[in-house]
């Protein structure tokens, strides 16, 4: 906020009303003062001929000096008495008040200081699906009259609770637990400035915030739509996490999506055509559980792949700046050495699925995102983890050789010794692969721009898409395991999630050549993940 006259909340007694109720005491004993004064002086203009009857003059003018010097004295005596009196009687007010404001004012500060911790600790915040801003407040909607408070938190309008200005009582703490503030109507402050009223949903929320990008046909809605449907039918429930929906929108998404997992398909993420919605589409869903506070409030984003290939999105993708990781989904096909080398193995199915962007153009339409949208730290690196999925690694036999399972097994099995985890095994198995199909500097792009990567052999659907059979994801859930041990360590530890070595990746240099020698069981450095 800015303006506190905006706010339409009245001020706390300690932050204004109780200063002016002290004033108009302290007015009113100055006052009282003023007329005594004022009395003493008609007094003295009206004051009595004291004067006797002698006809000494000298003795005359003696007596009424003396006289009038004795009323006068008198008479200021009595004043500074009363005066005196007023005062002894306004510091005790004086001092009572300030004791009681002093401790209003610290009490305030105490909640505020308790407030300010438990929402850091808690890391709650929200994520608006319009704009894509992150923020801790919304604007909360008065439910008696509508007005929009924007600072409802322990300050100068109130501790615990504010006053509106219609009379409400409004929560303004998480301490408050009866009627708390979370069940309040909210908007995105965002928006609001911007001239929009956009309702959010989940406040006192912990929101984990994980984009999914790639380039048309990589399988992002099919990666989305795997882990979602195993996290929430299977993980959830079996580790005392409930679920539910952000809203009616994301529960039709999500009868959709079990359809499509059901049947085996995905049906490719539309195109926003309307200037006026966002062109990235989140799926929202809460886990609440006994031990998991706050409750988790997951967005987890798609963007069609020729919108994000052509930066041509209707609004900034704000949430790149503030996400707790992005999953870069890369369909190996489309590498066009890749398709020449295994393409006669892929069936009809898998041919006619084959994405149609080109990595380097997916790289550098990520690149312009996270360029516009954040700021990079003095290492020259991004924080958060970036999780590259070589999806699809089913499609091929040839591919699944080379750095899937299979082709973990096999370098393990001829470097017994050496490499004693499949994960990082299979991050060093998946960037030599890019190298060996010419894309080298992908690699090295990512290496230089981020503090954290890994990379994952992954098959979202598990099969050829359509052929009637339901989804049988692999390592799906490794993935998104590994972007949650990175941000929120105490949700992987809740759910039971794959863990991960803290081996610095990738083990050796990719190098060409290097995948024929592990195969060998020779190769450079003698390096392995405990």
């Amino acid at each position: 906020m800015s303006e506190a006259a905006k706010e339409p909340a009245k001020h706390s007694y300690y932050f204004g009303p109780g200063l002016a109720d002290l004033k108009q005491v302290v007015t009113s004993a100055l006052k009282n003062i003023e007329e005594s004064l004022f009395s003493l002086a008609n007094t003295i203009e009206d004051s009595p001929n004291f004067m006797i009857k002698i006809d000494n003059i000298i003795i005359n003018v003696l007596w009424w000096i003396f006289s009038y010097t004795f009323w006068i004295g008198a008479a200021t005596m009595t004043i500074l008495a009363g005066v005196t009196f007023c005062f002894f009687m306004l510091i005790p007010h004086i001092a009572v008040f300030l004791v009681v404001d002093i401790i209003g004012i610290a009490y305030t500060g105490i909640i505020f200081v308790i407030e300010l911790v438990m929402m850091k600790l808690r890391r709650v915040s929200l994520v608006c699906d319009t704009c894509h801003t992150r923020f801790a407040y919304p604007v909360y909607i008065c439910p008696s009259c509508g007005a929009k408070h924007q600072e409802l938190s322990p300050n100068v309008f109130g501790a615990l609770h504010h006053r509106c200005t219609c009379g409400a009582k409004l929560p303004s703490s998480l301490l408050v637990l009866k009627n708390p503030r979370r069940s309040l109507d909210a908007i995105c402050p965002n928006c609001w400035k911007s001239g929009r009223e956009v309702t959010v949903q989940g406040a006192g929320s912990h929101t984990v915030c994980i984009p999914i990008v790639g380039g048309e046909s990589a399988g992002k809605s099919a990666f989305i739509t795997a882990y979602v449907k195993d996290l929430i039918d299977h993980q959830a429930s079996t580790h005392g996490l409930t679920t539910h929906f952000y809203d009616d929108s994301k529960k039709s998404m999500y009868s959709a999506m079990t359809m499509d997992y059901q049947n085996g398909t995905v049906k490719k993420t539309a195109t926003v055509t309307r200037t006026d919605i966002s062109s990235t589409i989140s799926f929202s869903f809460y886990l609440e559980g006994e031990k998991l506070k706050p409750r988790r409030l997951m967005q987890i984003y798609d963007i069609a792949g020729e919108t994000f290939v052509g930066n041509s999105e209707n609004e900034q993708q704000r949430q790149y700046e503030h996400c707790d990781g992005i999953v870069l989904v890369i369909d190996p096909m489309s590498l066009p050495k890749a398709q020449a080398l295994f393409g006669n193995q892929m069936d009809a199915g898998d041919q006619s699925a084959v994405s149609s962007a080109s990595l380097e153009d997916v790289m550098n339409a990520l690149n312009n995102d996270l360029r516009e949208n954040t700021k990079i730290d003095k290492s020259g690196k991004l924080s958060m983890p970036l999780a590259v999925v070589l999806n699809k690694v089913d499609e091929a036999e040839g591919l699944d050789d080379r750095f899937g399972n299979k082709g973990v097994m096999k370098i393990r099995a001829a470097n017994t010794e050496r490499f004693t985890n499949d994960f990082d095994l299979m991050d060093l198995l998946c960037r030599q692969f890019l190298v060996d199909m010419d894309m080298p500097e992908i690699v090295d792009l990512i290496e230089q721009n981020f503090k954290s990567s890994r990379f994952f052999a992954v098959s979202a659907i598990g099969h050829t898409a359509g052929n009637g059979n339901a989804f049988k994801p692999l390592n799906v859930n490794a993935v998104m395991s590994w972007i949650l041990q990175n941000c929120d360590p105490n949700l992987a530890k809740d759910l039971s999630m794959q863990t991960f070595s803290k081996a610095s990746l990738p083990l050796e240099k990719p190098v060409a050549g290097l995948y024929e020698a592990l195969l060998a069981g020779q190769g450079g450095s003698k390096q392995s993940s405990q």
